[in-house]
């Protein structure tokens, strides 16, 4: 290439440059107005996607109150999450929101909601036809049905604490959480004997209400028997397939476990009713917080005839089912029978039908509430699963301990659970 060439093609690029600038320079302000409004379309998209998640949630765990209800607080969720995330919304034209309730081939409960909202762009508005851009979108929550034992402390120690008092108006709140057509819900109480007061039945409410308004607070803390009758009613509900059931135990306490219970042979002539034989004994026990302030006067056993209307021995009679020791589970084969050893013994024994309860398929989440300055957390933090637990295993169902400290604070630990577990069901 000849020397001219080359210095025209030199002298003329400036030139070249400035003319392809000058046509680049609108194609360029085009994108970058695109990309402006664009973005804020994705921006008021994304509010929209999580005030309507909000509102479905909230519209389903307030189903028990109501549709209408339950609409009305969903709608405040929604106008609530869109008014401080939303940033690009025209104020002038209101966010349109719908709610409806349904059903799914399951026969679980749906909420559907749905929601537009006004978007004013920058660039898109010099054409008038996209002077605004409506952005809209849909959330759905899904209710798992639920199978509850609930499990209650009436010992005689609630009598000295204010839980006798306490306890039934803080079931009452709590039961109403729940769905009488949807939820199956059963109800054991126990004190030195668990009682089946409601069995596993729909509906439930008025039921449980009416038997825990009834029930007399006396004898000692049979964790063990009742943790098992609440899982004997749990298993009570066969959940077909592919039905979302979610199986729970709430199960109260304000003390110790501290009755075990075992079958031995009676011996001849020991003073039993009847011949010599299997007689049913229930040792009990006196946890140390109680015993250290006077609650319990040690000790005791008494050997029963399987059966018989009237079961106790005389004191006696039960020296011949020995009282002093016991079978253990926790430390085979027997145990010292002593107040702290029986205790020991009845917790362990708790904890195991836990672990059995927790263990089935599906597994069952057990939540454990203890009010007081007798319980012993960790004892209960071992029967929820609690991630606090020093046993805890994460491959069963995640339950949680929770402290009552008195009995005024007892109603709103329940509903702390019930929060729990409505979460759980919601989806």
């Amino acid at each position: 290439m000849s020397a001219r060439w080359k210095q025209k093609i030199k002298e003329s690029k400036p030139g070249q440059i400035l003319v392809m600038l000058a046509l680049m320079i609108p194609v360029l302000i085009v994108f970058a107005g695109m990309a402006i409004d664009f973005g804020m379309i994705y921006v008021e998209q994304s509010a929209l996607s999580r005030a309507l998640d909000a509102a479905a949630l909230e519209g389903m765990r307030n189903l028990y109150q109501g549709n209408s209800t339950a609409q009305s607080l969903a709608q405040t969720a929604y106008t609530l999450n869109m008014s401080s995330t939303s940033q690009f919304t025209n104020n002038s034209i209101t966010p349109t929101f719908s709610f409806s309730v349904g059903t799914d081939s399951n026969g679980n409960k749906l909420v559907n909601v749905s929601g537009t909202v006004t978007v004013n762009p920058f660039f898109l508005a010099i054409f008038n036809q996209f002077n605004q851009v409506s952005v809209s979108g849909s959330a759905q929550a899904t209710r798992a049905k639920l199978v509850m034992s609930l499990v209650l402390d009436n010992s005689a120690s609630m009598t000295r604490n204010g839980g006798s008092t306490a306890l039934p108006p803080a079931v009452d709140s709590f039961i109403n959480y729940f769905d009488d057509t949807q939820d199956h819900v059963a109800e054991i109480h126990f004190g030195t004997v668990a009682t089946t007061g409601v069995a596993m039945t729909q509906p439930f409410k008025s039921a449980i209400i009416s038997n825990v308004g009834s029930i007399s607070f006396q004898g000692g803390t049979f964790a063990e028997a009742a943790l098992a009758a609440g899982q004997t009613q749990i298993n009570t509900i066969a959940i077909p397939a592919g039905q979302n059931t979610v199986r729970v135990a709430v199960f109260f306490t304000d003390g110790w476990a501290n009755m075990i219970e075992d079958t031995l042979t009676c011996k001849s002539g020991g003073g039993c009713s009847g011949s010599s034989g299997s007689h049913l004994t229930i040792y009990g026990g006196c946890a140390p917080p109680e015993a250290a302030v006077g609650w319990c006067h040690g000790a005791n056993s008494f050997c029963a005839m399987p059966g018989s209307s009237d079961s106790t021995c005389s004191s006696n009679a039960c020296s011949s089912c020995p009282p002093t020791t016991f079978p253990s589970q926790l430390s085979p084969p027997t145990m010292t029978q002593n107040n702290t050893n029986v205790s020991n013994e009845a917790k362990y024994r708790a904890e195991q039908v836990a672990l059995s309860m927790q263990e089935e398929n599906p597994g069952v989440e057990i939540y454990a509430l203890g009010m007081g300055d007798k319980v012993d957390m960790t004892y209960l933090q071992e029967i929820a699963n609690d991630p606090a637990s020093p046993s805890y295993n994460p491959n069963l169902p995640q339950g949680a301990a929770i402290l009552a400290q008195t009995s005024a604070d007892l109603n709103n630990a329940f509903l702390l659970i019930a929060s729990k577990i409505l979460l759980r069901l919601t989806h």
